[in-house]
């Protein structure tokens, strides 16, 4: 077979009917899927050397050669032996991807492992027509505070995690191999839980009535700068699991995610704006200023709703959903 094309349609009508007659069993969709994946090769290399036939070479699936389920790990391929299934592994990174369209597959194969390669698709919606920003300031009593005055308290979260922790004491004095073994197991359940509970809540925010969610930036300042509530906040993955859920899951509905600066948030008065230490006592905050009186929380809360607007409305967002506010640039999509 000589032929000095790269067009797929003449491609297909030159060699189709010979590659039939020389593997009759395999289906059409495969064989058109291999056409399509050599001349986009030899495009890239622009024909000007020969391209070594690897074993180890990936082979592409389209849309009607496959069927990948990525929430449940399970791949069915069309093959010269007819159509079979396959458990996949899929990280929890990729849990945002779950919802997405997949567009195509490449099946590869690396030292004693198969690597699946999938590319997905997501229509970016229309851009939400609100323009109220929803300020969630995240804490230890409250696992967030929502500037509406909403405060979704941590007790369920606090009462798990002493639960594991207690299991967790246990196991490691006993220092067996089995002990490790539910060691590791534990730490799988409790990070499920979280995983569950952060993807609920993103959910939940996601779809209430606000075109933007202000949170702090709980990477944007160095370490030691802080006190031991920001710090624990920092160090703490499920906070940053929850901002992650939150961006993608507002980005599938046409809303952003603004990072703002959290300096004094939980010092500043929302009313007067004035900044004092002693303005917040434990659970309440009472501004030495102006006498308002609220829940430290929510107060904060408010505080981070006031900056995300300010830079909301100061800055061009359209089509860049993921704004850090106090640094006045995209951090990342």
């Amino acid at each position: 077979m000589h032929h000095r094309t790269l067009s797929k349609k003449d491609l297909h009508h030159a060699l189709y009917k010979e590659i039939r007659e020389i593997y009759p069993g395999f289906p059409s969709a495969l064989i058109q899927c291999a056409r399509d994946h050599a001349v986009e090769m030899l495009k890239g290399n622009k024909m000007n050397s020969h391209t070594k036939k690897r074993l180890d070479s990936s082979i592409r699936f389209d849309p009607r050669t496959m069927k990948v389920f990525l929430d449940s790990g399970i791949l069915q391929l069309t093959t010269h032996l007819g159509r079979k299934k396959y458990k996949i592994k899929v990280p929890d990174y990729f849990q945002k991807y779950f919802a997405w369209e997949v567009k195509s597959l490449n099946l590869g194969i690396n030292k004693k492992h198969c690597l699946v390669k999938v590319v997905v698709e997501e229509k970016i919606p229309e851009q939400s027509r609100c323009s109220e920003v929803l300020g969630i300031d995240l804490g230890m009593r409250n696992f967030a505070a929502l500037s509406d005055g909403q405060l979704i308290p941590s007790t369920e979260i606090n009462r798990v995690k002493r639960k594991y922790a207690h299991l967790r004491k246990e196991l490691q004095s006993k220092g067996t191999r089995s002990a490790k073994k539910k060691l590791q197991a534990l730490a799988g359940r409790e990070r499920r839980f979280m995983s569950g509970w952060n993807h609920s809540l993103t959910k939940y925010l996601a779809s209430l009535p606000y075109g933007a969610f202000a949170v702090e930036d709980l990477k944007g300042i160095r370490k030691g700068r802080k006190g031991k509530v920001f710090n624990r906040k920092r160090s703490n993955w499920a906070y940053a699991q929850f901002q992650s859920y939150l961006q993608y899951k507002a980005e599938e509905q046409g809303k952003f995610v603004l990072l703002i600066d959290p300096r004094f948030t939980s010092q500043q008065c929302k009313n007067c704006l004035h900044i004092a230490k002693e303005n917040r006592k434990g659970k309440t905050f009472h501004c030495q200023e102006c006498k308002y009186i609220s829940d430290a929380d929510t107060n904060a809360s408010k505080n981070i709703s006031r900056r995300g607007a300010k830079i909301f409305f100061e800055q061009a967002v359209v089509n860049q959903p993921y704004i850090s506010a106090y640094e006045n640039k995209v951090v990342g999509v």
